[in-house]
């Protein structure tokens, strides 16, 4: 059921920087809305601690599906944001040490943050306790694409969007990735170490890779 419509692109003034919250309009409107803030911390974060989705409803006006999105993606943005402030402003490196070992690039299966994120099957750990470090990478990107395809979800099923600009046109992207994209699913089930890899699967018959565990924050 549609909650939203968007406004007509002539509304008000078209300054980019406001959140396009501000562009919506809710078919029953809310006694509070409010412009949301720039940051997603701004958004979900009082303090330190997350807020809820019935805390995000009463203080923005927004619809409880977009709420529970925003806090159903709490720990992986502060997962997330405690490495990049590490590594960019911390000065410290994404690993303590990464091993070159004959299979692959590793790291010790208990170090923080990555063991937080991907959780190894046991058969894959050397005698030393070393693990693969890309199905952990993996599982960042996947997690990072996930974040954003869900969102697109939510909207499409609660905002009534403009109609088509150019009916009937499809348009297509592609990008120097797109292989090792197509791959993630690979290395998160099958092929987690760099000497391995599991038969490749018709496209059509490709099963869609799970979000991998939260991290424990």
């Amino acid at each position: 059921m549609l909650t939203a419509v968007t406004l007509p692109r002539n509304h008000r003034a078209l300054n980019p920087r406001p959140a396009r919250w501000d562009r919506i309009e809710l078919r029953k409107p809310p006694r509070n809305k409010r412009q949301l803030p720039k940051s997603f911390a701004d958004v979900v974060l009082k303090g330190k601690e997350p807020r809820t989705s019935d805390e995000l409803v009463d203080r923005y006006g927004l619809p409880k599906i977009f709420a529970d999105w925003y806090v159903s993606e709490i720990k992986f943005f502060k997962w997330l944001r405690w490495l990049r402030n590490r590594m960019a402003h911390g000065g410290s490196s994404a690993v303590k040490i990464l091993y070159c070992a004959e299979r692959g690039y590793a790291i010790h299966r208990g170090e923080k943050p990555w063991c937080d994120l991907y959780d190894w099957p046991k058969e894959v750990e050397l005698q030393n306790g070393l693990v693969p470090i890309r199905p952990a990478l993996c599982a960042m990107i996947w997690n990072t694409v996930t974040v954003t395809d869900s969102f697109a979800q939510v909207l499409e099923r609660t905002i009534q969007l403009p109609g088509e600009m150019f009916p009937g046109l499809c348009y297509y992207s592609r990008g120097y990735h797109d292989r090792e994209f197509h791959q993630i699913h690979d290395v998160l089930h099958n092929s987690w170490w760099c000497d391995t890899r599991a038969p490749e699967l018709p496209v059509e018959n490709k099963p869609q890779a799970p979000i991998p565990p939260e991290p424990s924050l």
